[in-house]
């Protein structure tokens, strides 16, 4: 198997730093318009505000390009808010530039058409991104499962299921919920319902496979994983999840290559990049890959300050019932890399 399955190392990005640095070249040229500067200089400032202009549109573009690319599978308001926020980013932004910028006075008239077309189109996409909002009933079960009140949390989502019961993210919550308690019965059937409402997402096959997981049911689980992994190909959490399955099936090499690929797409936080790159050195030394191995040794040994931050969340999360599980695993990783 290629070492390049096993890389980890997650490339640059592009696009963020495309758009950051294009904006900030576009800002500090048009401070300077403040300036007595000669003929020739100011032509050079404006060139160079619009190149960093540009810049940065291309970089926002490229980021709204793999927002879209990544969110195919996701659930609908994750989807609406990865193809459609960055534009309605991108058409504030516009709105503001071209009313703060010292533009000619030929040009002063185009500018203003031009923030006014990019206001509406802001509040156009945002009027269609709230129009769909999230219910209230929902955000009171997501603060009160953030509470650890899980009962109220449960009460509160059959109020969303009974008033907008194709809304998908509550059984999405309800599943989550029923798992951590260990309910994983009741924790299926919520999975398979959204599973059933929404059959090409990605989060029913998700919630479902990581039930099957906990049931000790993991061939059928790593099948369900996979099909959540191809519904959403560049969505790092869902390789995690194959490479954990894996794990538990004892296929160090399939473990590690999906744990890898995960790290390189990137996780979205610092505790559960500890574990991925802790899960990998251990699938690498078990299978026999030890170069790969030790890379990866000197990878995990850089991120102390994850197990510092992990700490410090398992004490504010006193109610939490996974949080022995977690204590249990965070000991783990210390014992590994004290010795």
């Amino acid at each position: 198997m290629s070492k390049r399955l096993f890389a980890s190392r997650r490339g640059a990005r592009w696009d963020i730093l495309l758009g950051c640095g294009g904006a900030l070249v576009a800002l500090l040229a048009g401070m300077t318009f403040a300036l007595p500067t000669a003929a020739p200089w100011r032509t050079a400032l404006w060139y160079a505000c619009a190149g960093g202009a540009a810049l940065a549109l291309a970089g926002l573009a490229l980021y709204a390009r793999g927002a879209a690319q990544r969110s195919p599978g996701l659930t609908s308001a994750a989807r609406r808010w990865a193809t459609r926020g960055p534009w309605l980013v991108l058409c504030a932004l516009l709105a503001i530039a071209l009313n703060l910028l010292p533009l000619p006075a030929k040009w002063r008239g185009v500018a203003g058409a031009g923030s006014f077309l990019a206001l509406g189109g802001a509040l156009y996409l945002g009027w269609g991104l709230a129009r769909q909002g999230t219910p209230s009933a929902y955000r009171r079960a997501f603060q009160a499962h953030a509470e650890g009140d899980e009962a109220a949390a449960l009460a509160a989502l059959e109020e969303v299921e009974r008033d907008r019961p194709d809304f998908e993210e509550a059984y999405l919550l309800r599943s989550q919920i029923l798992r951590q308690r260990g309910d994983l019965a009741a924790s299926q059937r919520a999975a398979e319902r959204l599973i059933a409402l929404q059959p090409g997402l990605y989060h029913g096959y998700a919630e479902l496979g990581l039930t099957l997981l906990e049931m000790r049911r993991v061939p059928e689980a790593l099948e369900v994983l996979q099909r959540a992994a191809a519904l959403a190909p560049h969505f790092a959490t869902a390789h995690y999840n194959v490479g954990m399955a894996y794990r538990e099936a004892g296929d160090h090499a399939r473990a590690a290559e999906a744990l890898a690929r995960a790290l390189r797409l990137g996780l979205n936080d610092p505790i559960t990049e500890l574990t991925a790159r802790y899960e990998l050195w251990r699938a690498l030394r078990a299978g026999g890959y030890a170069e790969e191995a030790q890379r990866e040794w000197r990878r995990l040994r850089k991120q102390r300050g994850a197990l510092r931050l992990w700490r410090a969340d398992l004490a504010q999360r006193e109610k939490d019932p996974a949080r022995r599980r977690e204590e249990v695993w965070l000991a783990e990783i210390e014992r590994a890399l004290a010795e």
